[in-house]
């Protein structure tokens, strides 16, 4: 049985842990533009800002990036898997999507990066 300081230190607890949570989690702002690259060589800075279809040519052929309400993502590539089709929108500084087969990339830029580093 919980007495009253039981149950007023686990409500303390919650709402100390949820507090946390919303502080630190999700914390890159929006990013400003997209960099695509290709082969690892820079071809397009896209702003995020200017909605529009934009196609890349890779080595398989051509991937095609959507930018829409200050996201963007892959909507069509030439690969097998599709994996980057399924990444889904990409809109907070740092954020990655990639069309591997193809050597299609896009790193999203400004603002505060929801990621200083990424190990896999």
């Amino acid at each position: 049985m919980l007495t009253r300081t039981d149950r007023w230190i686990i409500a303390c607890a919650i709402i100390g842990v949820l507090g946390l949570y919303f502080k630190y989690w999700n914390v890159g702002s929006a990013g400003n533009s997209a960099e695509v690259r290709v082969n690892g060589k820079v071809i397009a800075n896209l702003d995020l800002r200017q909605e529009g279809v934009h196609d890349i040519i890779g080595p398989q052929g051509v991937s095609t990036l959507e930018v829409h309400a200050h996201k963007i993502r892959f909507k069509s590539s030439p690969c097998t898997g599709k994996q980057c089709i399924q990444m889904g929108w990409a809109q907070r500084s740092g954020e990655f999507l990639a069309c591997l087969p193809n050597r299609v990339s896009v790193t999203i830029e400004g603002g505060e990066a929801l990621y200083d580093a990424v190990n896999f």
